[in-house]
């Protein structure tokens, strides 16, 4: 498919990138395409939109591979903290607030006990099927606030175990803001645009 101007090299970078499954560049080439003059056209096409898709998969695939550095032994030794360090107390109650647990609710007695839930309740399967979608901006800004109190150097310092929730946190409030970014209401009806009349 042919677009004028700059566009012919929008629709080839995501291309490449969708193929290549290179998450950063694809993000990259949708939000130049998203910026440009003829985004109207390109947001309806087809390959666009299956360009979308691929990127929600990808960044899906993202989120699975930064499950796969968290370990059950990492959350057998948070267990035994009785008295955590801030650092690691501030950074599980932020991944159980991206988890869906209320914040108000997340005392570290309260925290515990949740590290001992089993099966599909327990913390490493959440974590695995935790969708992006699920997440509200509010909730993001709990858990950031959180986990900007410390860098991840100083986590990891205190805690290895608590170094690599802190990573996943910190991963999933990026992908969530990074999708806020360009935000596509629905409930917009974007401006087609005008035919100019040449005299």
């Amino acid at each position: 498919m042919y677009f004028a101007g700059g566009c012919v090299s929008c629709t080839a970078a995501i291309e490449t990138a969708s193929e290549g499954s290179d998450l950063s560049a694809l993000e990259t080439a949708l939000m130049l395409a998203e910026r440009s003059q003829l985004a109207y056209f390109l947001k309806r096409t087809t390959w666009y939109k299956q360009a979308k898709e691929r990127h929600k998969k990808l960044r899906r695939l993202s989120l699975v591979t930064k499950t796969e550095k968290l370990h059950p032994k990492h959350v057998r030794e948070i267990r035994r903290y009785t008295r955590p360090h801030a650092a690691v107390r501030d950074t599980l109650v932020a991944t159980y607030i991206l988890l869906g647990e209320p914040p108000d609710q997340l005392k570290w007695r309260e925290v515990r006990a949740l590290l001992s839930m089993p099966g599909s309740d327990s913390i490493m399967e959440r974590i695995k099927n935790n969708h992006l979608e699920d997440l509200d901006e509010e909730r993001v800004q709990r858990a950031a606030a959180l986990l900007g109190n410390f860098r991840w150097e100083e986590v990891r310092a205190v805690s290895i175990a608590a170094g690599a929730f802190y990573q996943w946190s910190k991963e999933v409030v990026e992908n969530f803001q990074n999708s806020q970014a360009t935000p596509a209401d629905p409930t917009l009806k974007e401006e087609e645009p005008k035919e100019e009349n040449v005299a």
